[in-house]
């Protein structure tokens, strides 16, 4: 019977990691897709192949390096590999003595760390795809130069644009956007699904009692009874309710932010990409943009990409309260550090894109950039040209509005999270003294009964 029962839960483990890399192959699909589109476009051959040469007309900025894609691309497969090898294997590790040891918690934090870092990997190569695509279409675009080899290239590029043999994959912010959603799904999967926590069940008498007591209670009373601070469920609803209310402002700013055809994404598509595309030929332009020395990275993608941890965070959180799950004290001590810190830093990342975006505003207004670009948005018709129509102006808060969201922010996050630890330590006191009691009353009835 015992063996029947340790075969049943080899099986049980067996098929659920099985499932987990059906789920993950899933979700990191488009990844893998990518992959046979980089190898696919004969485009991207051609650009293998002269290299050398077009960096050097165009720069790097403009030029991503096609080995950098490649070592990325391949890293990213490895890792996912390697995570999908340590998911098949993860029923020598689920083991009754692994399960009480710290092994297996360093165990799911390695696989999730593999996932995550592949998912980045992937969303990197993919990202300077982009910046390789706007640079094709650019190129089709040329007029005839004095390089023959160059020229045999626009002729190529030329032909393949015309006949939409573009391969084209997904826009730079979208890719962010994915590495998002991967991200929130793999935190999502093993915060739901590890051994760390277990689903809520109430015995009979239990929910007798709670029956009896609500029949007893208005529901104004049943209410502020949830609401109150007087168990680790009841922070959960509040710290989940705050920290939602404090990140609604920080991901509408995100969204402004990733907006494809906002006056916004206008600006950021030609500050970022056209200005080295175009630096020979508007010199003005390029250095204007070049003097702010702004990377288009850590202003447009890492808000997202911050995001995204916080919000797999508030999900986490979501679906213990909907669900019911009770937790282990550390794991919900765990989340709620990691919910704090990422608050901060979205607060932080977010505002340093706010005001980095309006240097490069004022830049934009101060010298007439408009202008100095209006006879060149010809060459450039795949980038988005609202700023032409209309005013530049600030996107998103400046000046005192600024500071003051700032300021908001941090001391309603600060306020919130104090009050939250200090009941949080009055419920641990609290449950700690009834679990001692508990076992004093235990060790008290073994002496009677042995007696």
């Amino acid at each position: 019977m015992t063996k029947n029962l340790i075969h049943d839960k080899k099986d049980n483990l067996t098929a659920k990691s099985v499932i987990a890399c059906g789920v993950f192959l899933l979700i990191f699909l488009s990844s893998i897709t990518f992959i046979g589109i980089y190898y696919g476009n004969p485009n991207m051959r051609v650009y293998v192949k002269n290299y050398q040469m077009i960096n050097d007309i165009f720069g790097y900025k403009a030029a991503p390096s096609p080995l950098f894609m490649e070592i990325a691309m391949w890293m990213g497969l490895s890792l996912l590999l390697i995570a999908f090898i340590n998911i098949l294997c993860s029923k020598f590790v689920y083991r009754k003595k692994a399960k009480k040891s710290y092994l297996l918690h360093i165990y799911i934090v390695m696989i999730i760390a593999l996932l995550l870092i592949s998912s980045a990997l992937f969303t990197i190569a993919e990202y300077n795809y982009s910046f390789f695509y706007s640079l094709y279409c650019y190129i089709a675009q040329m007029n005839k130069t004095d390089n023959e080899t160059l020229n045999n290239i626009i002729d190529l590029y030329s032909n393949n644009y015309v006949n939409n043999y573009n391969f084209q994959w997904s826009g730079d912010i979208l890719s962010w956007w994915v590495c998002l959603f991967q991200t929130i799904m793999i935190i999502i999967y093993f915060s739901m699904f590890n051994n760390n926590f277990k689903t809520r069940t109430k015995s009979s008498s239990e929910e007798a009692t709670v029956v009896k007591k609500n029949l007893g209670e208005s529901k104004i009373g049943l209410l502020i009874s949830k609401l109150s601070l007087s168990s680790e469920k009841n922070i959960s609803i509040i710290l989940l309710i705050s920290s939602s209310i404090i990140f609604v402002t920080q991901f509408a700013f995100v969204i402004n932010l990733s907006s494809s055809n906002s006056l916004l994404s206008s600006i950021l598509q030609w500050s970022f990409i056209a200005s080295s595309l175009l630096k020979d030929q508007a010199t003005e332009f390029y250095n204007a943009i070049s003097d702010l020395n702004l990377s288009y990275f850590i202003v447009v993608h890492l808000p997202i990409v911050a995001s995204s941890f916080l919000l797999a965070t508030i999900c986490v959180f979501a679906i213990i309260y909907v669900k019911r799950i009770e937790t282990t004290r550390t794991f919900f001590i765990s989340q709620f550090l990691c919910m704090f810190i990422e608050i901060l830093v979205v607060i932080g990342i977010n505002s340093y894109s706010n005001h980095e975006i309006n240097r490069l505003i004022d830049v934009w207004k101060e010298k007439d950039l408009v202008s100095s670009i209006a006879n060149y948005v010809d060459r450039i018709p795949f980038l988005n040209t609202n700023f032409l129509n209309n005013e530049i102006s600030y996107p998103w808060l400046s000046g005192n509005q600024f500071t003051c969201e700032i300021i908001i922010s941090l001391c309603v996050t600060l306020t919130v999270n104090i009050i939250l630890v200090s009941k949080m330590r009055d419920v641990i006191k609290k449950a700690k003294f009834i679990d001692s009691s508990q076992n004093n009353n235990l060790q008290n009835n073994s002496k009677k009964n042995s007696l």
